[in-house]
């Protein structure tokens, strides 16, 4: 079971808005309980760069930044900033090795997605000053960003040079200025906040800690982690505006034809890249497969990289929206191309059950169901629903981009 926890609460916030240049982690300072053992990202998918301490971990003192929550493994990692042999390292490692208590610290969470636009050096941590890693991050790869410190972003990818399995993952930093968009540290920063009932002006779960508030709270700070709850530009009785980007098509989409309608089911992947599974049959007609002789049109709404998210229409079924490979369709021109960032981050007021259209007419995913304070990435809306990204046990799927229902999702 997923485990949420609340933060201690703080006797005073301090409020500031941190840029990329801002050095914003500050973290606590621990002991260890026993050698330090790491990887770079918060489970055992990641890489191994090597074991610290070996025989001084009874006097050793790390720097612990923030936790994380292994779903797969249901454990904590704790992000340890430390030196050894001279050199700079940040990393993560088991709760179990670090003398610190899980409340006191920040739950990280993902800031957004990204695409590489040159090829970068990788370090350790934020800055030249950390240990140089063997492999950089290529151009054009498809990232996640963690985190945004000292001119640095935290970014994790798939790196096929050193993945040892489908899972393999890896995190490094690199320097903003080689990663599409603009990223803000969210431990040390309160950025714009809108309420989720504008006349009142009050959250019923915490954006930070996910804490359940209540209905009708009248809280300006979350009495858990102390954040500040409240964007004083947004006035009663106003609607907020969402700050998505738009929805990057026009109309129906554009028309396109398959290379071939012999051979297997046309099967959607839950994401613009091959990392993502492919959905698993769910519905009547056992949608998102469609039977390809008997698809009535396919349209094109957008490319994100290789694929392209199409529009399918079939003579029996659902209709559905997914992400197949370019590669599946006949040479086609005059679709808008669009980047997957994460204009806003937010999390599920209620228990939900996504769709992969926006509307009710479309088939529902009742495997990738979320929960109240779940956290989601939402991309933009369309009639009323948005199109986004979050993470999922169920059905063994990780990470998938979906449709859920606007009035559900409360915007950080």
């Amino acid at each position: 079971m997923r485990k949420h926890t609340r933060m201690l609460a703080m006797m005073s916030v301090l409020i500031c808005v941190f840029s990329l240049g801002t050095n914003a982690a500050q973290g606590v300072r621990a002991g260890l309980l026993m050698r330090l053992s790491t990887r770079t990202g918060p489970g055992t998918q990641y890489d191994e760069p090597g074991t610290y301490y070996q025989n001084t971990w009874n006097t050793a003192q790390v720097q612990v930044i923030n936790s994380a929550w292994d779903d797969h493994n249901d454990i904590w990692w704790v992000q340890v900033d430390f030196a050894a042999s001279g050199k700079k390292f940040r990393a993560y490692t088991g709760l179990k090795r670090v003398n610190v208590d899980i409340n006191s610290l920040y739950q990280e969470q993902a800031l957004g997605n990204a695409v590489m636009t040159s090829a970068a050096r990788a370090y350790w941590g934020p800055g030249r000053d950390y240990v140089e890693a063997k492999y950089n991050v290529p151009n054009h790869t498809s990232v996640t960003v963690y985190d945004a410190e000292n001119g640095y972003v935290q970014v994790e990818f798939y790196d096929a040079r050193t993945a040892t399995s489908s899972r393999s993952l890896r995190r490094a930093w690199v320097t903003a200025s080689a990663v599409s968009g603009r990223w803000v540290n969210h431990q040390s920063s309160v950025s714009d906040r809108i309420p989720s009932d504008p006349g009142s002006g009050s959250y019923r779960f915490c954006p930070y800690c996910r804490s359940d508030l209540g209905p009708g709270n009248a809280f300006s700070f979350c009495p858990y982690c102390g954040n500040a709850l409240w964007n004083s530009s947004v006035q009663a009785g106003q609607t907020p505006h969402t700050g998505l980007p738009q929805k990057p098509w026009a109309g129906a989409g554009r028309q396109i034809y398959l290379k071939s309608l012999a051979g297997d089911d046309l099967r959607p992947q839950c994401g613009p890249d091959s990392r993502y599974p492919v959905f698993a049959p769910e519905g009547p007609q056992g949608e998102p497969h469609y039977q390809r002789s008997r698809i009535h049109e396919i349209r094109a709404l957008f490319t994100a990289g290789s694929y392209v998210l199409a529009s399918i229409a079939s003579e029996n079924g659902l209709p559905g929206i997914g992400y197949f490979p370019q590669s599946l369709f006949q040479p086609f021109e005059g679709v808008p191309a669009f980047s997957l960032l994460a204009a806003r981050s937010g999390v599920a007021a209620a228990q939900i059950t996504p769709f992969n259209g926006p509307g009710y007419h479309y088939t529902q995913f009742s495997s990738c169901r979320l929960d109240a304070g779940d956290f989601v990435l939402v991309f933009f809306e369309e009639n009323g629903w948005y199109y986004c990204e979050f993470y999922t046990k169920s059905a063994g799927y990780g990470w998938v981009q979906l449709w859920l229902p606007a009035n559900s999702i409360q915007l950080m």
